[in-house]
């Protein structure tokens, strides 16, 4: 019979799943979220209760007898979308604390090597949406980004953006998980966000959007037009957030036109 740990989903329950295997001197076959679980025939389950006191001793263990590079990549494989990642991040402690930092490396392991290959997705689609996230300027003076990641990314981009945009507030929306990166110039934070009610695009905004929608279409030479190439450098998941792809004719938008016209037509 094969036993399976169940944990909370949230990254404190996960460590602490790791440090009751040792505690009980036992081996899961598994360990998996609540959410979505499926017992088969067979299994034998053990609920978790998460516990931050155990979690935090089990993190700094990772730290201290293995790396901070081993740590890191705990962190980064929990942020996958990756069903069996419990399972893997337990694996790779426990070989971790076998051979100590030489885990990071130990490339020929099929449990680090599970976890490199999580780590490389994460960290690609991480690397693709800091490049081609777009904020908004709303009416209110906040800058809006919304995104649909396949993983948990956000909060490996806040960092980033909170470090180059400092001087302003900003929010970058996860749609796919129902989460927010908020920056409200002090600091960041996540919170849960399904759905959000956000004011209208301001003016200037929407000016500028049709400008670079116009000079992104000036600037192509029909003839050299490569779809297969254009896709390896943006691939197109990400076209639906991107103003060279998405920008809609408003309202607004031809008031804006009305009134630039009626500008033009004053000066001459």
């Amino acid at each position: 019979m094969s036993l399976v740990y169940v944990y909370d989903g949230s990254f404190d329950g996960l460590m602490t799943a790791v440090f009751e295997a040792y505690a009980r001197r036992e081996r899961p076959d598994a360990v998996a979220e609540e959410e979505g679980l499926q017992v088969t025939f067979g299994q034998e389950v053990a609920y978790i209760d998460t516990d931050e006191a155990k979690a935090r001793r089990v993190e700094a263990g990772v730290t201290k007898k293995i790396c901070p590079e081993a740590h890191e990549k705990v962190w980064k494989a929990f942020l996958s979308s990756d069903r069996d990642k419990g399972t893997a991040i337990y694996r790779y402690v426990r070989r971790g604390l076998q051979v100590g930092r030489m885990v990071v490396s130990d490339l020929a392991h099929p449990d680090v090597l599970d976890i490199d290959r999580i780590c490389r997705l994460v960290g690609r689609e991480q690397h693709l949406l800091t490049e081609f996230l777009r904020f908004s300027r709303m009416e209110n003076g906040v800058f809006y980004a919304k995104i649909t990641p396949e993983h948990y990314v956000v909060p490996m981009m806040m960092p980033h953006f909170v470090d180059r945009y400092c001087v302003q507030p900003f929010l970058i929306h996860d749609a796919t998980h129902g989460l927010c990166g908020v920056y409200d110039m002090k600091s960041w934070y996540m919170v849960e966000a399904g759905e959000i009610t956000l004011p209208e695009e301001s003016w200037d905004e929407l000016y500028f959007k049709r400008l670079w929608k116009h000079f992104y279409e000036t600037i192509a030479i029909r003839e050299r037009i490569n779809p297969r190439c254009r896709r390896n450098h943006m691939p197109k998941k990400y076209w639906q957030n991107m103003t060279e792809h998405n920008f809609v004719e408003t309202p607004k938008t031809r008031a804006m036109d009305a009134r630039q016209k009626g500008m033009v037509g004053q000066s001459q």
